[in-house]
């Protein structure tokens, strides 16, 4: 089981999941909110850092979360895009549309109308 967190100024968002060959299985979705004053502009600001990890120990106890997690702070310095996928059934890879969707040759490409 793979644990990912994202932090942004407002929120914590917290997916557990795996990956089976080029697969994606996503178990859990949890958000909850970021603690005051705690980040700003992707820098965790003096005193954040100790709000931030009381808010973490309490998200994974009471989901019942365990193990080590990869951490993402979103950053103006850093580059990220929310996809919006189409539902697809199970035997269907999502692999080639996340491709697309991260393939830098296909930023600012638009098809003729």
């Amino acid at each position: 089981m793979s644990v990912s967190v994202f932090f942004s100024n407002k929120n914590i968002q917290i997916v557990v999941g795996k990956s089976k060959g080029k697969s994606i299985y996503i178990d859990r979705l949890i958000e909850a909110p970021m603690p005051e004053n705690a980040i700003l502009n992707g820098v965790i600001i003096e005193g954040g850092g100790e709000a931030i990890s009381a808010k973490l120990k309490e998200l994974w106890s009471v989901n019942k979360i365990s193990g080590n997690a990869d951490l993402i702070i979103n950053s103006p310095q850093l580059i990220s895009n929310r996809v919006t996928m189409p539902l697809i059934s199970k035997q269907t890879s999502i692999t080639d549309y996340l491709d697309k969707q991260a393939n830098p040759d296909e930023f600012g490409r638009f098809e003729s109308p």
